[in-house]
């Protein structure tokens, strides 16, 4: 621990997902430098989700406040107030690419020898999650990276947000609230409609749980209207909340089903009960982490490229019932990969 460090920024820019799994990385940080202030720059509205409510992180910057982007092309220059800025921390971490090293010589013309560069992305073939990357590139300390998890807590504004939601929706009071995210930022990353929706009406059927469906601004089109039409009011569809919201509502849901995706991070990170299905992402790479965390994954044969066609509706099922089961008898859910 070097006591003279007062002030620490970490410089991390990227979608919600990615911000989740940096938490572990900010804590490490934190572990290391505990007489430190701690403090972010990257998207705020995202930040103030992820850690905005943790206690030790002191302060979120946003990123666009800072016209940096001269440091993004050989030459170029950033305001005086920004060189203010960065001069004030006595480390700077970056997190982020710079292949061919034009921040870098940037920072250095500018007398900024503070600044460590850390890798986002594991290296190619290796199968760190990357939760762990970013840890293992602080050097020799005592912090084994799979023993810190990325733990939101959610706001109380949140938390109110959220309950009134659930209020005016008016749901059964006697079962658990499964949420559902059939989205991602990819379709290649999707789960099938039908198997979605077959989940949806075996909950229905059974009175296994009641389901709420997540939709975000990318989900629209068709599966807005799938959503819709499978409804027809005998579930709730959340639609285009703000992430305040979303974070309020998950807080009081007792289990989450989704894809790779930034809600099921946020789930995962929550300590809500999460199945996660993936299929052409690595989850020992990409996978959320949580205390309470399922990652279901296809069969694939050697050769077959790996997608979410071969994770068949009873595998799902199955572990929906044996969750829903757990969760009221009181039965732990473990790390699982399927």
């Amino acid at each position: 621990m070097n006591c003279r460090i007062q002030r620490l920024l970490v410089v991390r820019r990227g979608a919600l997902g990615d911000l989740i799994l940096s938490l572990p990385f900010l804590i490490a940080l934190k572990q290391l430098h505990p007489q430190a202030d701690l403090e972010v720059l990257g998207p705020a509205h995202l930040w103030s989700i992820v850690a905005g409510a943790t206690g030790w992180l002191s302060r979120i910057h946003e990123l666009e406040a800072f016209n940096l982007s001269g440091l993004y092309t050989s030459g170029g220059k950033i305001s005086s107030a920004s060189r203010e800025f960065l001069g004030s921390f006595d480390e700077i971490y970056y997190v982020g690419v710079d292949p061919e090293g034009i921040i870098r010589s940037q920072l250095g013309q500018y007398g900024f020898t503070h600044v460590k560069f850390i890798s986002p992305f594991p290296p190619v073939g290796e199968s760190v999650h990357v939760s762990d990357h970013l840890i293992l590139q602080l050097g020799e300390h005592d912090i084994p990276p799979a023993s810190l998890l990325p733990n939101v807590l959610p706001g109380k504004a949140d938390l109110l947000l959220g309950e009134g939601i659930l209020k005016d929706l008016h749901l059964p009071p006697s079962r658990p609230l499964l949420a559902i995210h059939p989205g991602s930022g990819s379709p290649r990353k999707n789960w099938s409609l039908d198997h979605f929706a077959e989940i949806i009406r075996r909950c229905l059927e059974h009175r296994r749980a009641t389901p709420i469906v997540f939709l975000g601004e990318v989900e629209s089109g068709e599966m807005a209207s799938w959503t819709r039409n499978l409804s027809r009011g005998r579930f709730p569809v959340l639609s285009n909340l703000s992430l305040s919201a979303v974070t309020g509502v998950l807080a009081h849901c007792q289990l989450y089903l989704g894809n790779d995706s930034g809600i099921t991070h946020l789930a995962a990170a929550l300590g809500v009960p999460a199945i996660a299905l993936f299929g052409v992402t690595d989850p020992a790479v990409w996978g959320p982490r949580g205390e309470s965390v399922v990652i279901l994954t296809p069969l694939v044969r050697p050769g077959e490229p790996a997608d979410l066609c071969g994770l068949e509706v009873e595998t799902v099922w199955r572990k929906v019932e044996e969750t829903l089961y757990g969760i009221v008898t009181g039965s732990a859910l473990g790390m699982e990969l399927g």
